[in-house]
């Protein structure tokens, strides 16, 4: 049974090609970190930080406000983190942007694209006096903190074949975020399907064609959105999402009304709560009115979606809906066959059970990413310092810490530290 969807006559906003190549730009214009002797001046290291994402550039930027010294250590060769591994040229943020903001100054643009927050990464790091100590293409193997030791010996080498090298510092802090190893399961087919199927991340998306193309997003994550979003504005006829669970996506709109009238927001600032805004119920329900007004109800969650992923926002999400140009299907593709993607329709959906096709010219597998250790949610950490259990945000050892976001590290994250640890900075011995 072929799934069919009705075009209508309105026109699609499609970006411009120079619009595309401005943003391309962008993406590969910022500061490019040179690997370096990550041992220089190793005897003044406070600090060293693992990963030059958000996160790790935000936890050296507070540290060296307070006069540590920071050194960052990162495995690939820019910083950006998830930004630069896996997002496409094009990719902007898909939730509010405060999460990603590194300072007042820092970052003025909201649901910023890929370019910018690596940009407002070095203009951060810049401003703290910590850009010329981010080391890129470093990969930290071993971080041992033996009791009764003068300081933290951490072991890197610089790229794969690299000889493993030591510096001292007084303490180590891991920021290396929680997505370390994408799904890319082969589907059943893919060699006769006749066109292209490749993972959403990174450059695979960036070349593709999408004129006149219809389009098959396996996900709704944020990563799925994303190449949604790309695959329209770049001209594709029609993209069928198939999500085996559903998730709720929200327009800029209703993302705003509920940071704006979050009891933290108005805390800080010493205001009424919401005061002037419409109750929880009332923006629900504004929410729901989208998914109903742009003919998106298909993809309206429903009980039986339960689902760990964060809200994505996308104006365009719904835009396409509207247009009849993006359907959202609940399901799995079981296989491919030459131009078609076979789909069991997933539980609660019309017709769940049964099989159907989609007619497509290229697939898109945003499958999310490989869980780690229940104990290692950090990817990999607890091999290298040596511990079972390495959940995020912990004291590892007295010295050495993970936090996997921002928001796991307390705002007076160093007096935190000092006030735990009992540690005092001295001239003689690297502390925090």
């Amino acid at each position: 049974m072929a799934m069919q969807h009705t075009r209508l006559g309105a026109s699609w906003p499609t970006m411009p090609g120079s619009a595309r190549a401005r943003l391309r730009a962008v993406a590969r214009h910022a500061t490019s970190c040179a690997s370096a002797d990550a041992s220089a001046d190793a005897a003044a290291v406070d600090v060293v930080v693992v990963g030059a994402g958000v996160n790790g550039i935000g936890t050296a930027r507070r540290l060296a406000a307070e006069g540590l010294v920071v050194t960052v250590l990162e495995r690939q060769g820019e910083v950006g983190g998830i930004w630069s591994e896996f997002a496409n040229d094009t990719s902007r943020s898909q939730n509010h942007e405060p999460a990603y903001r590194l300072g007042p100054s820092v970052g003025s643009e909201d649901y910023t694209v890929k370019g910018n927050v690596i940009a407002d990464l070095w203009r951060g790091a810049r401003e703290t006096g910590i850009a010329g100590r981010i080391r890129c293409g470093v990969e930290v193997v071993r971080v041992i903190d033996e009791p009764g030791a003068e300081s933290v010996r951490v072991v890197y080498r610089e790229g794969a074949a690299g000889e493993p090298r030591e510096l001292s510092c007084g303490h180590v802090i891991f920021c290396t975020g929680s997505l370390q190893r994408p799904r890319n399961p082969p589907l059943p087919g893919e060699e006769a399907f006749g066109g292209p199927v490749v993972l959403g991340l990174g450059s695979a998306v960036n070349d593709l064609s999408f004129s006149g193309k219809t389009v098959t997003v396996i996900g709704m994550g944020a990563f799925a959105i994303e190449n949604a979003r790309l695959a329209l504005l770049n001209g594709a006829a029609h993209v069928h999402m198939v999500a085996r669970t559903l998730v709720y996506v929200t327009s800029r709109l209703t993302r705003v009304l509920n940071i704006l009238s979050s009891a933290a927001f108005y805390h800080r600032r010493g205001e009424g709560v919401g005061e002037g805004l419409p109750p929880v119920g009332d923006r629900m329900e504004l929410m729901r009115r989208q998914y109903y007004e742009t003919s998106a109800t298909a993809s309206l969650p429903g009980h039986s979606d339960h689902s760990s992923t964060p809200w994505t926002t996308s104006d365009i999400f719904f835009l396409g809906h509207a247009l009849g140009r993006l359907s959202v299907h609940k399901g799995t593709v079981e296989s491919l066959a030459p131009g078609v993607a076979v789909v069991a329709v997933g539980e609660g959906a019309e017709g769940a059970g049964e099989t159907r096709e989609i007619q497509c010219d290229c697939v898109i597998k945003n499958l999310g990413f490989d869980g780690v250790d229940l104990g290692d949610r950090m990817g990999g950490i607890c091999d290298v310092v040596g511990h079972r259990s390495c959940r995020p945000p912990i004291w590892i050892t007295e010295r050495v810490l993970t936090f996997r976001h921002q928001t796991d590290l307390p705002r007076d994250l160093p007096r935190a530290v000092a006030d735990q640890l009992c540690v005092h900075c001295s001239s003689s011995t690297p502390t925090l």
